[in-house]
């Protein structure tokens, strides 16, 4: 995806963990929505009667954070950064600032701010060009949309985890290359953390994936003209 896809838009992923979380949140549709997930990607081809797989995208360094702040660097906006633990995030600017020479963040925030921390935060985040906030679904949305609904006019994007797999591993690859060949990114994740994502990915995938599933199915036997209920 080039950059032209997503300059001046606030942009999300979905997976099955945060569809299930999402699947009913309608601010969603100011969004620009990429699906983070093989499952997902391939559900959706197969209902859309498309031979050509729907591609994954994701905020990682398997997919658009090097496009991100490439662009960054190369046309001189500046990146706000928020989410994790104060430690990791100030680890995090540190590598990136390595990563790619020459980027400009001025403001990195953690995740865990009381309010009068976090009107400070979405303040000083209002004048940058590119934020990128880990906070968690719905948090991380909600901040984004927060900066939009005061007129903010920058590129935003969600990221999970994001923080947390760049430092754990000093800013190299946090996935294996035959990992992510394999698009078993979310096997991986769950072997590197598996008390914190046991759950995620054992129950709230699945259930993720069946309401993924059911709505597709409503929407295709759905009476042409009928409403939604």
């Amino acid at each position: 995806m080039q950059w032209e896809q997503l300059e001046g838009k606030i942009t999300t992923f979905l997976n099955p963990f945060s569809y299930f979380i999402t699947r009913d949140y309608k601010e969603l549709k100011e969004f620009q929505v990429l699906y983070d997930g093989v499952s997902l990607c391939v559900l959706e081809s197969i209902f859309d009667g498309s031979s050509v797989k729907r591609k994954r995208y994701s905020f990682d360094d398997t997919s658009l954070a090097p496009v991100v702040f490439s662009n960054a660097v190369r046309r001189s906006l500046s990146v706000g950064i928020i989410g994790s633990t104060e430690e990791t995030i100030c680890k995090a600017r540190t590598l990136i600032e390595k990563k790619y020479p020459g980027i400009h963040i001025p403001f990195a925030y953690s995740g865990y701010l009381d309010a009068d921390q976090y009107a400070k935060a979405v303040e000083d985040l209002f004048g940058c060009d590119i934020v990128v906030c880990g906070m968690g679904t719905p948090n991380q949305e909600a901040l984004l949309l927060r900066l939009k609904s005061r007129g903010w006019h920058g590129t935003g994007f969600t990221c999970g985890g994001y923080f947390d797999q760049f430092c754990s591993t000093s800013g190299a690859d946090y996935y294996p290359a035959l990992i992510d060949k394999l698009n078993l990114r979310w096997a991986y994740r769950l072997y590197k953390e598996p008390r914190r994502l046991w759950k995620r990915y054992l129950l709230i995938y699945p259930a993720g994936m069946s309401i993924f599933i059911q709505e597709k199915l409503r929407a295709l036997f759905r009476k042409p003209g009928a409403q939604e209920p």
